[in-house]
């Protein structure tokens, strides 16, 4: 049986993105063109989950805003 990280096999797919991506600008100095090749701001939030972690910071603050109005 072949045991698979996750995060690891992920992992190395980006790091050749990432380096693949800090080569085409040093050499070709285009942001635009580095834009292509990721995602746009909107998909990264959406991949990192961000409007979650943004509800749960909320729903948090609430709690503590209710907990202090009952000391």
């Amino acid at each position: 049986m072949d045991l698979l990280s996750v995060p690891m096999a992920a992992l190395y797919p980006a790091t050749r993105a990432m380096r693949e991506a800090t080569q085409l600008l040093q050499r070709k100095r285009d942001l635009d063109e580095l834009a292509e090749l990721g995602v746009s701001w909107s998909e990264f939030n959406d991949i990192a989950g961000f409007r979650k972690w943004r509800q749960m910071e909320e729903d948090l603050a609430g709690n503590e805003t209710s907990r202090k109005e009952q000391e």
